[in-house]
């Protein structure tokens, strides 16, 4: 049918659609879609087509709706009103049919329910999703961090960040350990609420998990533990030990054999490993030698503790080491050996010849060829004396012939008479 054939037959349809109309009566429907000729004419629809603006909706359908049948998408919302109707039960007089903020065209591409105004029913409107939090309207934990995005936006969280406050813990976390996933630090200690928990077990509630008087990050610092009051184990707090100047991370801070506390409750210096400065550090004083460490010279005998170890041999708690009758001191002043009661090995004790004017260090002081200790012990010899010089002389004769007793008493006055020096001062 060419284009003349057919405007003759519209100019025909149309004149007798106006005499029809003007008789007041209907004629039968041209297109199927249950409008009457003057129906249509009313309308604006054409007569013809079951479906004038291509909708998917019949002109009939439109006009129950009360769409608009020549205008594909009534409400301008980028969906046609047979598509808002037929397939995604939208409204088609309506741009936004769940009332949530977001058009349902806007909605249809972006897959949430254009009837529902909470598409993953997080208790937040999809719109509000979209244009002010930047969650996703089709879950209801965005961040998947265990929190709903609702209960996040309540809270203060961020519903996009797992870690809102990038501490290294999930909000899920702190909200259920009563930290606050807002603050990194929630008991403002200065280490972050993941570091207390994951790297040093400290409480992030309490800025000095140990209670010991020092805060959890000054001890970090210090190298002490801040889950321990006593780091060291010494007995004595780390609070105690950094005021007193004593190490908290070493149970012994002089390394002298004696703990810290040991040593306050005794009254030697913790910091010193030889509090009284004899050469002996504390611990070999109280522990080996039996000394006093606050006492440089135990025994009082005028030797210091470390030298009568060290040096002499002596012992420190005792005046007179070898019990010979001289203190120690005067036996080393004096050149005799103070370990042993007779230096000179003559039968005497050192003291005994001090006593007898004899010389300890020489075993025959009168140098007669006579030990003094024999000198003076013998019973065989007890005319001897060890400072002078003695010459016994033995008489042999034949029985009978005894030399005469002023012939015996002219020798030994001979002998008294020699010119010898003996060392008390006298001759012969």
């Amino acid at each position: 049918m060419n284009r003349r054939v057919v405007a003759i037959f519209l100019l025909i349809l149309a004149s007798i659609t106006l005499v029809t109309v003007a008789a007041g009566t209907n004629i039968v429907a041209l297109d199927d879609d249950e409008l009457t000729e003057l129906e249509e004419v009313r309308a604006g629809t054409d007569p013809v087509s079951a479906d004038t603006d291509n909708d998917g909706l019949t002109d009939g359908r439109e006009l129950s709706e009360e769409t608009d049948p020549t205008t594909a998408d009534t409400d301008g919302d980028g969906l046609d009103d047979g598509t808002e109707l037929n397939e995604y039960g939208t409204n088609p007089l309506h741009t936004d049919t769940d009332d949530d903020g977001v058009t349902d065209d806007v909605e249809v591409a972006g897959q949430t329910d254009p009837t529902t105004a909470d598409t993953d029913d997080d208790g937040l409107e999809d719109g509000a999703e979209l244009d002010e939090y930047g969650t996703s309207p089709l879950r209801a934990d965005t961040d998947d961090d265990g929190v709903s995005d609702r209960t996040e936006i309540t809270g203060e969280t961020d519903p996009t960040s797992i870690d809102t406050d990038g501490d290294g813990l999930l909000d899920s976390v702190e909200v259920s350990g009563e930290t606050d996933p807002t603050v990194p630090d929630t008991d403002g200690d200065g280490i972050e609420d993941g570091a207390e928990i994951t790297q040093y077990e400290t409480d992030p509630l309490a800025a000095d998990t140990d209670s010991d008087g020092v805060p959890d990050k000054a001890e970090l610092e210090a190298e002490t533990d801040p889950t321990t009051a006593d780091t060291d184990g010494d007995g004595i707090t780390d609070r105690t030990e950094l005021d007193g100047e004593t190490d908290p991370t070493t149970a012994d801070t002089d390394n002298d054999g004696v703990s810290d506390s040991a040593e306050l409750s005794g009254a030697t210096d913790p910091t010193d490993p030889d509090t009284d400065a004899d050469g002996l550090p504390d611990g070999a004083e109280l522990n080996e030698y039996g000394t006093d460490p606050v006492t440089p010279d135990t025994d009082t005998d005028g030797v210091d503790d470390g030298p009568e170890v060290t040096t002499y041999d002596t012992d420190p708690t005792t005046v007179d080491t070898d019990s010979d009758g001289l203190t120690d001191s005067a036996e080393i002043d004096g050149a005799t050996d103070p370990t042993r009661a007779d230096t000179d090995g003559d039968g005497l004790a050192d003291g005994r010849e001090l006593e007898l004017n004899t010389v300890p260090t020489n075993p025959d002081t009168d140098a007669d060829g006579l030990p003094d200790g024999s000198e003076v012990t013998r019973e065989a010899l007890s005319d001897a004396n060890p400072l002078q010089k003695d010459i016994f002389v033995e008489v042999d004769y034949v029985r009978g012939h005894k030399p005469p007793t002023a012939v015996l008493e002219r020798a030994t006055e001979m002998y008294d008479a020699a010119p010898v020096s003996n060392p008390d001062g006298t001759t012969g």
